[in-house]
């Protein structure tokens, strides 16, 4: 059988994207997860399937919202926030949604949206010029609920919140920063400068699956900028490093805020481009703004797994 599929990305973040209807047809019902982790391992491996950082399965209840599966390549189910904002940006190109308020179900989450056409936003922006080069209609906006430091909303393995104190020790050394969650499990690490790749990627998988976290975790380098502009350096649990991070961008921005005691919009770089986190405090829903673009669709060739 084929699937039809849509390629899409966001700050450098790409997906392969599918309807659920679609997928129920792949196989008998009440064996969608099992199809969506097997389909997620075929299609996002880069030599033999689509190649992607992660498999989005999409589909729209009976009052409009819409719902949202994440599996990361290894077939992990996870929280995205890039994928929620492709998620979004898919609907609206399907016609399934309008750019006035939007409503999401994602990884038992609830997720409010709204989108704004680019031709209306500042000329000579960077997301007006993004839009010129990637035909990308959109600027999204999506609010998420508020930041949690809480051991049992991450987890981690300890009793009491870890903000701004040793995390792990990696080859002798110890590592400082914060560990929250954004819908998913997130370690930020603020850094005076980005680290060169023997150390990321020496460091980087053993903080993801320290003891300390019995469901692993994201790990975020945070270099700041200037005030209110930080920069990342992203290694995602079940993928590995990724040229961007919704729900770290926002966790990033979120521990920021934290750290400088106040509010305000934070410009978060990733290395495939930029999201905005507003928040009236660290401890408030925060507001992601950024957008998100369809680069090619196709059929992908997906045998049903027999029962």
């Amino acid at each position: 059988m084929k699937i039809p599929f849509w390629k899409v990305e966001s700050i450098g973040n790409n997906f392969v994207l599918v309807h659920l209807d679609d997928v129920s047809l792949l196989g008998e019902n009440g064996r969608e997860s099992e199809l969506l982790t097997v389909l997620a391992v075929a299609a996002c491996e880069k030599r033999y399937g689509i190649g992607s950082d992660g498999l989005l399965a999409v589909s729209q209840d009976g009052d409009g919202t819409l719902i949202l599966r994440m599996f990361n390549p290894d077939g992990t189910e996870d929280f995205c926030g890039n994928g929620i904002r492709c998620a979004f940006d898919h609907a609206l190109r399907q016609g399934w949604l309008a750019p006035g308020e939007m409503r999401m179900t994602h990884f038992g989450i609830p997720v409010s949206g709204s989108a704004q056409h680019l031709a209306d936003h500042a000329k000579g922006s960077l997301s007006a010029i993004r839009h010129a080069m990637h035909r990308t209609p959109y600027l999204i906006h999506t609010q998420l609920p508020p930041a949690s430091y809480r051991p049992e909303d991450i987890p981690i393995a300890r009793e009491r919140e870890i903000f701004d104190s040793a995390i792990a020790r990696v080859d002798g050394e110890v590592y400082t920063g914060s560990v929250l969650s954004t819908g998913t499990a997130h370690t930020i690490l603020p850094v005076r400068t980005l680290p060169h790749d023997e150390e990321f990627f020496r460091v980087s998988p053993q903080i993801e699956r320290d003891p300390l976290f019995p469901e692993r975790t994201s790990v975020m380098w945070v270099h700041e900028l200037d005030d209110d502009k930080i920069q990342l350096r992203v290694w995602e649990r079940g993928v590995g490093e990724t040229s961007g991070c919704g729900s770290g961008s926002t966790a990033a921005a979120v521990d920021y805020l934290r750290r400088n005691g106040r509010g305000g919009s934070v410009m978060v770089w990733n290395p495939g481009g930029f999201v905005t986190v507003t928040a009236a405090s660290w401890e408030a829903p925060p507001r992601i703004s950024g957008v998100a673009a369809e680069l090619f669709t196709g059929e992908f060739p997906f045998p049903a797994k027999k029962a």
